[in-house]
């Protein structure tokens, strides 16, 4: 009981200096155990009423936080799950196709990818993806003049939107996301800031756009799932551990 009483009165030490309060305020008294549940309670609400107004990467690392208690409460914080909202509708390849063409889908060529592309991948993990222009009887075609090809993020619901910055308003998508040529569409190093675990449906479409829309078809590589790093990590020392 006493450890389980230091827990809590560590937890509550830390996030009073985060918020910035004196650690000599908050140790002018020895507590029972009803009065810093008690506390514990009332700190929580005042903390909750702190971060309604600040943006979410402001205490995204807040300490403790991530181990308060779940309550089915007004004032309960935590991440919310976009998959349990019934209304909303995981897009189609053929919707997205369709937005970017103004409905035009009669191109007489489209993209058609050299390599099966991996739809789970890493955070800031390096990632290529190439693709053939092809005509309708799928043969190769060479056009006569360079066009540019654009690889973009979306979300995987209506209304469709591209995705540009992290929640950290960072550019989600860098290296080499834009490319210009005649035959082979060919993205060397892409690399995806954030996982998809925020997204709703916990995934994203990646779309190869063309500047000529209505001359080649967009390429939609639908349900990209973007995982953390660290889980990855993770899971290979437990197993490594399993195995001593």
């Amino acid at each position: 009981m006493k450890e389980s009483k230091d827990c809590l009165s560590n937890a509550l030490e830390e996030t009073r200096k985060f918020l910035g309060y004196s650690s000599k305020e908050t140790h002018k008294k020895s507590y029972n155990e009803s009065d810093l549940l008690f506390e514990n309670e009332c700190f929580e609400k005042s903390i909750s009423q702190y971060l309604e107004s600040r943006p979410e990467s402001e205490y995204s690392f807040l300490p403790g936080l991530g181990k308060m208690p779940k309550k089915e409460s007004e004032n309960y914080i935590g991440m919310s799950d976009p998959c349990k909202n019934k209304n909303l509708d995981l897009l189609k390849n053929e919707e997205i196709i369709s937005y970017f063409c103004d409905g035009f889908l009669n191109q007489p060529y489209s993209l058609s990818l050299l390599e099966e592309f991996d739809h789970i991948t890493y955070k800031d993990k390096t990632i290529s993806l190439k693709a053939n222009i092809v005509d309708a009887l799928n043969n190769k075609v060479t056009l006569k003049k360079p066009l540019l090809f654009t690889a973009l993020l979306l979300k995987a619901v209506n209304p469709i939107q591209i995705v540009e910055l992290t929640k950290f308003n960072e550019k989600i998508i860098t290296g080499t996301a834009i490319c210009q040529i005649t035959d082979t569409v060919y993205f060397k190093k892409l690399m995806i800031r954030e996982v998809s675990s925020y997204q709703p449906f916990g995934i994203f479409n990646l779309i190869i756009l063309p500047d000529d829309a209505k001359l080649i078809k967009p390429l939609v590589i639908g349900s990209l799932k973007v995982k953390s790093r660290k889980s990855k990590l993770w899971k290979l020392k437990k197993k490594l551990k399993i195995n001593e």
